[in-house]
């Protein structure tokens, strides 16, 4: 049995950046993709309605309650199928109705999102100086730093912030490989 070849995918902006090679492995995996102009922008932040797409492509993802329609998502949406399996998987829930798909997604809603995809038990202590036991993705972001999926800087999490592409494919990257492992243990 052989197994076809990942293909190469090269972004003309990645050459020698830190996390190379996670952008090429996850590409190659065609979970994540570039921009026309064959583009990277690792320092852009992710939209909610990209980081759903790449959510539907990395997780299998089962519904587990039924559609709660966004009122800012029509069902002719380019990526409405990725972001109703998130909510119909339990993942997201908007605000207000909406899920203001064109907003980036912050740290802190990276943390969540990423937890109950690999339906983490939550629990640990957060090692971060700015999310305190009274911010609302405490548990979360406790949880992946235990694990090791997120990482701060300066002992700060910055769970505000905008995620850039390149910080969303290193936690993604960090994701799919404990995942994998957890799988290879089974």
């Amino acid at each position: 049995m052989t197994t076809d070849p990942k293909p190469v995918v090269n972004f003309k902006d990645i050459s020698g950046h830190w996390a190379q090679e996670m952008i090429e492995e996850l590409a190659s995996q065609g979970i994540i993709t570039g921009f026309a102009d064959g583009s990277f922008n690792p320092n852009e932040s992710i939209q909610r309605q990209h980081m759903a797409l790449i959510f539907m492509r990395a997780f299998e993802l089962e519904p587990v309650r039924e559609l709660e329609s966004f009122s800012d998502v029509s069902p002719n949406h380019a990526n409405y199928e990725a972001i109703a399996l998130l909510q119909q998987a339990g993942i997201v829930d908007g605000t207000n109705g909406k899920f203001n798909p064109s907003e980036p997604v912050t740290r802190a809603q990276m943390a969540k999102i990423v937890a109950l995809a690999l339906k983490i038990e939550l629990g640990g202590t957060s090692p971060f100086q700015d999310v305190p036991s009274t911010h609302w993705s405490y548990a979360y972001v406790a949880a992946l730093a235990e694990l090791g999926i997120i990482l701060g800087d300066n002992g700060k999490f910055n769970p505000d912030e905008p995620v850039t592409r390149v910080q969303f494919v290193a936690i993604m990257y960090r994701a799919l490989h404990l995942k994998q492992e957890v799988a290879q243990k089974v």
